[in-house]
Formats: C-alpha cells, sequence, structure tokens
C-alpha cells in the first residue's frame, strides 16, 4: 500500500494473516471429510493462503534487518 510507514505495513500484514489462520482453524473445526478429494482441495486452498500471508509478514521483517526498501524500520517500504 502506498504511503505506509513499516509499522503500518506489518500492522496490516499481522493482521492478514491472522484472518488467513483464523480461516484455516474455521475450516477445521467444521469437521470437515478430510477423505473427500474435493474437501482436501479446500483445505489446502485455504492452508496456501494462511501460508503465503505468513511468508508476506515474515518477508517484511527480514526486509527491516536486511535494510531493504527504503531504510528499514525507521523507512518506508
Amino acid at each position: 500500500m502506498v504511503g505506509e510507514d513499516y509499522w503500518q505495513k506489518a500492522d496490516r500484514l499481522a493482521r492478514e494473516a491472522a484472518k488467513a489462520f483464523d480461516a484455516v482453524g474455521d475450516f477445521l473445526h467444521s469437521g470437515p471429510d478430510l477423505s473427500d478429494e474435493d474437501v482436501r482441495v479446500d483445505y489446502w486452498e485455504v492452508q496456501s493462503a494462511a501460508i503465503v500471508a505468513a511468508e508476506a509478514f515474515k518477508e517484511h521483517y527480514e526486509q527491516s534487518l536486511t535494510g531493504a526498501g527504503s531504510g528499514g524500520a525507521d523507512g518506508d517500504d
């Protein structure tokens, strides 16, 4: 997002990751029939979205350590 500082972006990415992981928990809590291939594909998609969101959060953190972007944790990304 344009105009986000480091902490705003970290907050947004953390919230997106939390939502994605909540979706995994909700999916599993619903008692899906994982013997059904279509259900397993749905689970894979939900799980993959959570992993992608977590990776985005991790990459943002790692960029702050290396100074990638516009100056690390003190600069804009």
